[in-house]
């Protein structure tokens, strides 16, 4: 886990605490669902140049030749989201392809959830937000809604 600048007592927690659901997704066997943790890749100048579908790793978005400028990110045909909704009332959407979305279950919300954790925090993502970070804590996924 990186150090990160102004970091408050509970943002520390909610960190060590979001890590060590990120280590127990893999130890107790869930991740075994989610094939493809590093999902997004970024090119030399950190720009997302491609994502993929976290269970199977089939290619969900990827970087085109743009028109009359530079390149653009595009969706291909077999993206979609779902809503992982949670014990406290709020959702989270995130991007799969279009056959995982159809079969995802309740097993896997946490390890796709746990996914993302690990890339948020790898990258620095929402890092001085402390609400953000507490409240991504402790809320626990519960159902998954079809975008």
């Amino acid at each position: 886990m990186r150090a990160h600048k102004r970091e408050t007592p509970r943002q520390k927690e909610a960190r060590r605490y979001l890590r060590a659901r990120v280590v127990n997704a893999d130890a107790h066997g869930q991740a075994h669902r989610v094939k493809k943790k590093d999902h997004v890749r970024r090119d030399r100048k950190g720009l997302i140049d491609q994502v993929s579908c976290k269970i199977c790793g089939t290619i969900i978005c990827s970087m085109i030749p743009g028109e009359h400028g530079p390149p653009v990110l595009m969706q291909t045909n077999q993206y979609t989201t779902i809503f992982i909704e949670f014990d406290d009332g709020s959702r989270y959407e995130t991007p799969m392809c279009k056959v995982c979305a159809a079969s995802v279950d309740a097993d896997v919300l946490e390890p796709l959830y746990a996914a993302d954790i690990d890339k948020w925090e790898k990258e620095g993502d929402n890092v001085n937000r402390e609400a953000w970070w507490v409240r991504a804590a402790y809320r626990r996924p519960d159902n998954v809604r079809k975008g």
